[in-house]
């Protein structure tokens, strides 16, 4: 066959799209999503905290720098490779830190009192008490180690996949990844506890 007509010809025939082609989903729908979700519960919370704007304000604004790193990942392709990856962490992190602002309108104290009274109730025990035997300098620092890790090792694993140059497994997993926090940090809506 001519070599100069297969190379026109787009990477269908593989079922795989290349770098070029492919388009993570985590800073296009993921990251403005998950923003936006957060706006409009805290707009629609009926919870008497005061100064939400500074949350809501916060939010909008990482749902738009999403959009943003996003349109120049694409409009640049070439650079995809770091501005992806750079621009899902940073995000993910300020995500998390912003947390603190919108855990007031979305779980309100009164309701943490319910899981406890649950937990007496239905389980049979004061987590203060039960847990108390366990209490170790040693343990802590090690309860801290692996939550540490929880954000360490999937930045181990992105600079591996960025090492061996397999951008397709980079953006994929970096989706993956943001997907999976973003679930978690609903999570810390769905369960009303501290």
């Amino acid at each position: 066959r001519n070599s100069k007509h297969s190379s026109a010809i787009p990477n269908i025939h593989r079922g795989v799209p290349s770098i070029e082609e492919s388009r993570p989903l985590s800073l296009s729908l993921f990251v403005p999503a998950f923003c936006g979700l957060l706006c409009l519960l805290m707009l629609l919370s009926e919870a008497p905290v005061a100064d939400a704007s500074v949350a809501i304000l916060r939010f909008a604004g990482l749902g738009v720098a999403s959009v943003i790193a996003d349109l120049v990942a694409t409009r640049w392709p070439h650079w995809r490779k770091f501005i992806h990856p750079v621009a899902a962490g940073a995000l993910i992190f300020s995500i998390y830190s912003a947390l603190s602002l919108a855990i007031p309108w979305l779980i309100p104290e009164e309701r943490e009192w319910y899981l406890l009274g649950f937990d007496r109730r239905w389980l049979g025990y004061f987590w203060e008490s039960w847990w108390s035997g366990f209490n170790h300098p040693l343990l802590s620092d090690g309860l801290q180690l692996l939550y540490v890790s929880f954000y360490l090792f999937p930045f181990l694993f992105g600079l591996r996949l960025a090492w061996k140059r397999d951008w397709s497994g980079l953006y994929s997993g970096t989706d993956r990844l943001i997907l999976g926090f973003l679930l978690c940090y609903c999570g810390y809506m769905l369960v009303p506890t501290r």
